[in-house]
């Protein structure tokens, strides 16, 4: 086996077999390299996408949450109406029961039925 000897970049003389494995390696690194570089770019747009669908989600978020606010105002001035439609209902069916008691269901004698049921 001869030695052939090869003279490196920094001028050094080195056998042709430790040349080629250097050689070898330096390609090898070289797409290890790379293949790192691709799967960090990849990462990356992975990661922008899933913060786009993060930003997404956190808007519709905020939005239902706003939904939610007006729709629980909304339900509470529904059931203040509600309430107010109930007393004024109770207090009308007091007045057919008191206009009942009294025997006056007659069109002329509304207004004195209404002041005397005021009155009471």
């Amino acid at each position: 086996m001869s030695k052939i000897t090869k003279v490196n970049s920094e001028g050094n003389s080195v056998s042709k077999e430790l040349a080629e494995k250097r050689a070898r390696n330096s390609e090898a690194a070289r797409r290890c390299r790379d293949k790192v570089k691709n799967r960090i770019e990849q990462l990356e747009t992975e990661n922008m996408g899933l913060l786009e669908e993060k930003r997404d989600l956190y808007l519709r978020f905020v939005q239902c949450e706003t939904m939610l606010k007006t729709s629980e105002e909304n339900l509470k001035k529904a059931n203040e109406r509600n309430e107010a439609l109930e007393a004024r209902l109770a207090q009308f069916q007091k007045f057919i029961l008191y206009t009942a008691a009294k025997g006056k269901l007659d069109q002329q004698d509304l207004p004195s039925i209404i002041g005397d049921y005021n009155a009471s």
